[in-house]
């Protein structure tokens, strides 16, 4: 893959809205699949954009009714309950 076309991925992912975090993560899976699509003969842009059809669900941002009003992804809301979940585990079992 090109220079450009790691720069339209990431342009892509930014355009998203994600936080930092999210799109570093999210980044890997992306060329890792474009890649392998690529490996099979499919042009970046049809692999780009299978790639984004099949992540379109995950990074959908939306408002979901909850307390939280900002919008954020699925994907966002999953890994912060995990997180969450982590520390509190965490701090029910500090000696």
């Amino acid at each position: 893959m090109t220079e450009n076309q790691h720069t339209e991925i990431v342009h892509y992912l930014i355009s998203k809205k994600l936080s930092i975090d999210i799109i570093a993560e999210v980044y890997d899976h992306f060329v890792t699949q474009i890649t392998a699509l690529m490996a099979e003969g499919h042009a970046f842009e049809e692999a780009f954009n299978k790639t984004q059809l099949t992540w379109s669900e995950d990074l959908k941002v939306y408002w979901n009714g909850s307390w939280d009003l900002d919008d954020k992804t699925d994907l966002e809301r999953r890994m912060y309950k995990a997180q969450r979940k982590a520390w509190l585990k965490a701090s029910f079992f500090i000696h």
